[in-house]
Order: structure tokens, then C-alpha cells, then sequence
């Protein structure tokens, strides 16, 4: 283990030879560096060896031990210091402990007391390298673990499990500007449709695109942030104002024109409301997300703005008898390309009403209703149909 490095300081140089000669310095694991014979020289060694203990006598010329202690404390915090005085005087002893002295020893200087003395300074500096090793170890594990954190703290924020007043306390604490101001979200989304299903490509990809933003994103008065949020890809975006926002737009249908060429796919974007602060950011994903659901009926590789959906409370689409007839018509009777035309009449039907997702949802399953009523009849199992 590295020895514990000593200055001496003392003005009489019979002292500092037999304090040098008497200590057994290396089985105390100490080294004596440095001497000195006033406070000024004290000074200057201490500020080019940087010792771990510095013993220094009271009285010395140009600057005394207690002047020396107090400069010490200053620039060498960590160090222990020990005074010597010849002085039985407790006004010495009362402003060494008040400058953080760890031992005040009287003249005659007892060899076997200072041995005592470093024993007892060397177990206390064995037990803050110990602590400064651990917390050196725990410092590192934490900046091992950051991108985790990070992570972590951003899928928290973005699902609303962090209390307002939490988030810029743990966004400082894990090193992460989110200025106050107005911010929006865009989720990201490949529509790699009739691609094969394979769990590992889609991580893949989602890292892609998450790698493809951070490149490839620029818009002039914004800030951006890109994280990952479930099966989607997360831009956070401040705004410099509202007027911002349309710009943003553009630039989302920019990046999913280029990321054809990039990543051989579009990207479909649902755009949230904007939001004033961070803190509101999982209200803006609320509605990205349900933007970005739209794209079933809008269709793929397009952006969404929440704020230009504007769903029809009042529209009602019925699946009428006479749709019935012409769906089962079709597929008892017609052609595959009939079936089709009929298909596509219900779904241009449905995108074209400006209905909520949620009327959407119950027209279809009229549709699916009438599909199992078509296999049971015809005696195919539905299972064949719509699979297990």
C-alpha cells in the first residue's frame, strides 16, 4: 500500500534531525518527504508535495504554526495536522482545535508519543482511503449505469409517473437539461408492414430510427431530445414559440421521405398538443399516441397532428342491411377482386366520416359479426378464417 506522505516544519534543525532519526517511519507506513525551518517554506513544500500529514512547531520565523494551519486548511483540506509547542498555554491549544488541528503535542517532542500519534493519524487516513476507494467504486457503477437511469427517468416522464416536482430535481440529477418552456412529442413509428415478424429486427430497427433522428433532425429554434417510448421512438421537442410548430410538421414529413432511402422504410409520426414545461410532456405522448393510431385509417408512413383531427361526435356509420348483402354477395357469389371493391367501399366509408377511433372500432366489429355469421353458415371453421 502507497506510504501516507509527513512534512516537518520547525526552525530548529536539531529537532527536525532527531524526529527524522527517531521515528520509524516506514512501519508506521509514512515516508518523509519534505522539512522546513519556517512557515513561509512550510508553505511552498506543501503546495508542491502535497503531503498527507504535515507536523509543524508554533513558533517559527516569518509565519508562525497557526498562520501555516489555517493557509493549510485552505489549500490542503484532506490533510491532518499536528502542532508542536513548547508552550503549556491553552490559548494555543483552543485556535489549533478550532482550525481543525487533529493533535497538539508539548516540547520536549516524546518519540514513543508521536509514534502514537501518527498510529493513530495513519488508522484514520487507512479509513478515508477506504471510503474514498468505495466511493470512487459506487461513482464509477453510477456513471456505468447512467444511460440506464436515463432511460428509466424518460419512461417515467413520459407515462406520467413522476410528480411534477420531481422532474427537474431527478432530470439534474442524472445530468439532463429540460429547460422550462413550451415542448411538444412525436412518436415514431417504422411501418415496416409485410416485413417479417422478428422480435430482434424490430429492436433493431427501433434503434435505427432512435440513431436516424438524433442525425438527421434539425429545425431552427428548437431544441430536441430522442428517446425510446414502448415500440415507438420519442422526439421531445422545445419549441420557441407556437409558430414553431407547423415548421416541425414539415420537417417530420421530411425525415419520413428520407428514411425511405435510409432505412428502407417510411416513418409514420403522430404529433401531440404542445404543452408548457416538461413536466406536462405525457399529456403531449397522450395525444402522439393517439395521433399515431390514426394511421390505420389514414395510412402508413404519414405525420399526424393531433390538433388537425377533429372527430365528428355527432357522425354516425352504420353497417346497414344493404351492406350486408353486397359483403356476402361477394364473397358467396364474386370474384376476389368483387370482394375487394366491396372492402374498400366500407373503409373508404369509414375514413372519410371523421369518426372517433372508437366508433371506428364497433363499425368493424359489425363487419367481423357478419364475417363469422358468413363462416358458420358456409360451414368453414372461423378459426381458418380469423386464425386461433
Amino acid at each position: 500500500m502507497e506510504e501516507y506522505r509527513v512534512l516537518l516544519a520547525d526552525d530548529e534543525e536539531e529537532i527536525r534531525a532527531g524526529i527524522s532519526r527517531k521515528i520509524d517511519w516506514v512501519s508506521l507506513g509514512f515516508a518523509l518527504v519534505g522539512e522546513a525551518g519556517n512557515g513561509e517554506e512550510a508553505l511552498e513544500v506543501a503546495e508542491q508535495l502535497h503531503p498527507d500529514v504535515v507536523l509543524t512547531d508554533i513558533k517559527m520565523p516569518f509565519m508562525d504554526g497557526l498562520e501555516l494551519c489555517r493557509r493549510l486548511r485552505q489549500s490542503l483540506p484532506a490533510a491532518k495536522l499536528v502542532v508542536f509547542s513548547g508552550f503549556d498555554d491553552f490559548e494555543y491549544a483552543r485556535q489549533a482545535v478550532g482550525m481543525g488541528v487533529s493533535e497538539y503535542i508539548l516540547k520536549p517532542i516524546n518519540a514513543a508519543e508521536l509514534t502514537q500519534v501518527l498510529s493513530k493519524l495513519g488508522e484514520q487516513l487507512d479509513k478515508q482511503r477506504l471510503e474514498r476507494r468505495d466511493m470512487e467504486t459506487l461513482r464509477r457503477r453510477y456513471e456505468e449505469s447512467l444511460p440506464v437511469l436515463r432511460e428509466l427517468f424518460y419512461t417515467r416522464l413520459l407515462s406520467g409517473q413522476l410528480a411534477p416536482e420531481q422532474v427537474q430535481d431527478r432530470a439534474a440529477r442524472y445530468e439532463i437539461e429540460l429547460p422550462p418552456g413550451l415542448w411538444t412529442a412525436a412518436l415514431l413509428h417504422a411501418d415496416a408492414s409485410g416485413e417479417s415478424c422478428d422480435a430482434g429486427r424490430d429492436e433493431l430497427l427501433l434503434l435505427s430510427v432512435q440513431s436516424f433522428l438524433e442525425e438527421h433532425f434539425s429545425l431552427e429554434g428548437c431544441a430536441a431530445r430522442v428517446v425510446l417510448c414502448g415500440d415507438t421512438v420519442a422526439l421531445l421537442v422545445q419549441l420557441r414559440d407556437r409558430d414553431r410548430l407547423y415548421p416541425l410538421l414539415e420537417e417530420l414529413e421530411r425525415l419520413s421521405l428520407l428514411s425511405r432511402s435510409y432505412l428502407g422504410v417510411p416513418l409514420a409520426a403522430g404529433v401531440g398538443l404542445p404543452c408548457q414545461g416538461p413536466e406536462e410532456l405525457h399529456r403531449s405522448v397522450e395525444g402522439a399516441r393517439s395521433a399515431l393510431d390514426y394511421r390505420a385509417l389514414m395510412g402508413g408512413g404519414r405525420v399526424i397532428y393531433i390538433g388537425d383531427l377533429e372527430p365528428q361526435d355527432s357522425a354516425v356509420l352504420s353497417f346497414e342491411e344493404e351492406d350486408q348483402r353486397a359483403l356476402s354477395a361477394a364473397i358467396k357469389l364474386g370474384t376476389l377482386e368483387q370482394v375487394e371493391q366491396v372492402v374498400r367501399g366500407l373503409t373508404e366509408r369509414l375514413s372519410q366520416t371523421g369518426l372517433s377511433l372508437s366508433k371506428c372500432h364497433l363499425f368493424l366489429l359489425e363487419v367481423v359479426t357478419c364475417l363469422v355469421r358468413l363462416a358458420r353458415a358456409g360451414e368453414v371453421g372461423v378459426e381458418e378464417v380469423f386464425g386461433a
